[in-house]
């Protein structure tokens, strides 16, 4: 089983887990969950974690090169060594496309589970306890 955004419905996720033995389960499994049951909502609990990660990954992996190109003994080995965009400069490419993630993304993000529900998919499925216990990432 996964632990998918849409296990079960809002309000449900304290006793769809309650009887779950959280030792058995390893730490990503028991910090899944409890996100779950902390939101208790799979529309706000999955719109804002795919959210924040999707921010988390796209802007962390450009960091190092920022620190980086702050950095002036690097500079000698730019393409272009005589151009060096201001903070200003710097800071209009984040910002556009800050506004696109939350005009286009988030509103994507967070729609999702409303209208798959809407058009009739299947968005939750109860798993039984047993299968909490016994699963482990590929293990």
């Amino acid at each position: 089983m996964s632990f998918n955004a849409t296990v079960a419905q809002p309000g449900t996720y304290d006793t769809l887990y309650s009887g779950v033995d959280s030792s058995s389960l390893n730490w990503a499994e028991q910090k899944w969950v409890a996100w779950y049951v902390y939101w208790g909502n799979p529309v706000i609990a999955t719109g804002l974690l795919s959210f924040l990660m999707h921010e988390i990954v796209y802007f962390g992996r450009s960091l190092p090169w920022v620190i980086i190109d702050a950095i002036p003994y690097f500079r000698k080995r730019k393409l272009q060594p005589s151009k060096v965009p201001t903070p200003e400069e710097q800071w209009e490419c984040p910002k556009q496309v800050l506004f696109a993630h939350f005009t286009v993304e988030l509103p994507t993000i967070w729609l999702f589970h409303p209208l798959a529900e809407t058009v009739g998919m299947k968005t939750h499925s109860q798993a039984p306890p047993q299968t909490l216990r016994t699963f482990r990432f590929g293990c």
